[in-house]
């Protein structure tokens, strides 16, 4: 199961950065040197005992990847959450060599209280190569689906009995047929989310991880196993640790874990729960140790840093109906998906009542977490997310997919459970090694539409940023306005103004509103020197006219004020030509609110 190392190491690891960082005034930088040295030290140890690092699985899943890791090595941000939580909060990091915390400047994300191990990724990656780089969440995203893909060969095999796991041919074809099935055929897969910082896809990877682990210790548990057992059960204890350590919402994922577990285990005649329950403060005990850390750190340093639940009296009730009609919306969008994880769920609820194999046990645990975390994202639309949010359900397909790896993993185990004609077998592994090749050539054939590079508005955006950041005079203050409360453009332009590498440049982004008056009372009392606007998206000629400035189109341009006027400093066009919406009279409100409306929390 050499595979699974990846994220076991990434919970060791990264649990043990999140607590000497938040219990100590020590540079980030000497604490990753600290771990690189035992990173180092662990790959020697391999070496001299002839042990491939990750498992040949693993290598095999990477040259997979490598024209997928070229598009993701040359991919700029371009998602929300990028710009607004996962790249700041890396970038701080970079700068100042510490988490945040109240003896430095105030952070720029949004929400600084969140679990830092992919923005550590990314602080690793850019003080390797000397300068920050974006493209390391989205290669690392990449890497850990690789590792899952020989994982999961590694872990069904262990679900079979000694004399029946494959050889080490068989198990690469098998690698082929996982990295068919985990990126591109998944229906819940989603490459703008892989190819970003978002720290969705290692959320999936190590649920999933999580999952199968935990039903092969009841498995060796049953089997009387037990010298395996305690292996096992440290295994799933840093892949728990990598994902409480992930996203803030979860420690909600591992207790629905844990539930299904030990409600499997409970309706099992062959497992005893008191040896169980001596295995709870061993496959527990570090996540829980690592979130209380971060929570301490947390309420001391960052309060407010974080999205929390409001009282019950002001919940979203009003947009429950729009919330189920959006959720359905969602379903029916993406109907094998949901289809497939609400049959695992019918099917799990089923075997409870003698859940006597690995298949049934992981149809239970999968159950339990889909039906568990459904209710939490309710809650969460209800309590902690906007109106605006709750009545359209905000990323829920994107929040669905944490269980989409672990519903993959229980047809996976189901599959390999049928009993089926040796000649099967046979076909099988010649449709992996076919895959062996398909994969990256399928990636190679498609890879204009899986690159945000041929996105024209996020390349225009990008570029726009970019170039103010080196073009702006020091200490310039630019109000964006686009008008259209979905646009990135904001967020772009305040995260590439900050990016590190312009830590000589006192430049700031405002927008506060785009009503005329209010616009040139900020230019005329000097809380601003520079407006941008773009009419690419939207038909701004309303708001340039009551300005007095030129019709602004199928472009972005930035105008410098002068005491008196506006004049037009630059401009850059859209290619090619995006045909702008009108602005109708329903379009939402605009402002420091709507600016923002179009991010989902994390």
């Amino acid at each position: 199961m050499a595979g699974a190392d990846t994220m076991v190491g990434l919970g060791l690891g990264g649990g043990l950065l999140s607590i000497l960082a938040a219990t100590t005034s020590v540079p980030l930088s000497v604490w990753l040197v600290v771990l690189g040295v035992g990173v180092a030290a662990g790959l020697i140890r391999l070496i001299r005992y002839g042990i491939v690092p990750g498992g040949r699985e693993f290598w095999v899943a990477v040259a997979m990847l490598v024209p997928f890791l070229a598009i993701a090595a040359a991919a700029p941000a371009t998602m929300w959450d990028d710009l607004f939580h996962w790249l700041p909060n890396a970038a701080y990091a970079y700068r100042f060599d510490s988490l945040a915390h109240p003896g430095l400047p105030e952070p720029l994300a949004r929400w600084p209280g969140y679990p830092q191990t992919m923005p550590f990724l990314t602080l690793a990656a850019s003080r390797l190569d000397g300068q920050f780089l974006e493209s390391a969440g989205p290669i690392a995203n990449l890497l850990i689906l690789g590792s899952f893909s020989a994982a999961l060969v590694g872990i069904i095999g262990e679900f079979k009995s000694r004399t029946t796991k494959s050889s080490h041919a068989s198990g690469i074809a098998l690698v082929g047929l996982s990295m068919v099935a985990v990126p591109l055929l998944n229906p819940g897969f989603d490459q703008e989310v892989v190819l970003s910082s978002y720290a969705d896809a290692a959320t999936a990877v190590a649920v999933a991880l999580c999952g199968l682990l935990g039903c092969l210790i009841l498995e060796r548990a049953a089997q009387g196993r037990h010298d395996e057992v305690l292996t096992l059960a440290w295994r799933f204890a840093f892949v728990a640790v990598a994902l409480v350590n992930l996203k803030q919402a979860n420690p909600v994922l591992l207790a629905l874990l844990t539930a299904g577990l030990a409600l499997v285990a409970s309706r099992s005649p062959s497992l005893r729960m008191s040896s169980l329950a001596s295995l709870v403060p061993v496959m527990l005990g570090p996540a829980a140790a690592v979130w209380l850390a971060w929570r301490v750190y947390v309420n001391f340093n960052l309060a407010g840093g974080e999205m929390a639940f409001r009282s019950p009296l002001q919940w979203n009730w009003a947009e429950v109906p729009h919330m189920l009609s959006a959720i359905w919306v969602v379903y029916c969008e993406r109907p094998v998906f949901y289809a497939v994880m609400t049959g695992i769920t019918i099917a799990g609820i089923a075997v409870l009542k003698h859940p006597a194999t690995a298949f049934r046990r992981l149809l239970a645990v999968t159950a339990v977490c889909w039906i568990g975390y459904n209710v939490f994202l309710v809650l969460v639309y209800l309590g902690a997310m906007t109106a605006s949010e709750a009545s359209y359900a905000a990323a829920y397909l994107r929040y669905t997919n944490h269980l989409g790896l672990l519903g993959t993993s229980t047809m996976a185990v189901g599959i390999i459970s049928a009993a089926s004609p040796a000649w099967i077998c046979g076909k099988i592994r010649i449709v992996g090694v076919a895959c062996l090749a398909a994969f990256p050539l399928t990636v190679i054939w498609n890879a204009e539409t899986l690159s945000p590079l041929s996105d024209t508005w996020s390349m225009h955006f990008r570029q726009v940023g970019h170039e103010l950041a080196d073009t702006l005079p020091v200490g310039a203050r630019i109000v964006v306005i686009t008008l259209t409360a979905q646009d990135l453009m904001p967020l772009a332009i305040k995260y590439d103004l900050w990016r590190p590498g312009r830590e000589d440049r006192d430049l700031r982004t405002v927008w506060d509103g785009d009503e005329p008056d209010r616009i040139r009372e900020m230019f005329s009392t000097g809380q601003a020197t520079h407006l941008l606007l773009t009419g690419a998206l939207t038909n701004i000629d309303p708001l340039t006219e009551a300005l007095g400035l030129r019709a602004v189109r199928n472009e972005t341009t930035l105008f410098a004020w002068d005491g008196d006027g506006w004049l037009e400093t630059r401009s850059w066009p859209v290619v090619p030509v995006l045909k702008p919406k009108p602005a109708p009279s329903d379009q939402p409100e605009h402002g420091p609110d709507a600016q923002v409306a179009g991010w989902t929390p994390n």
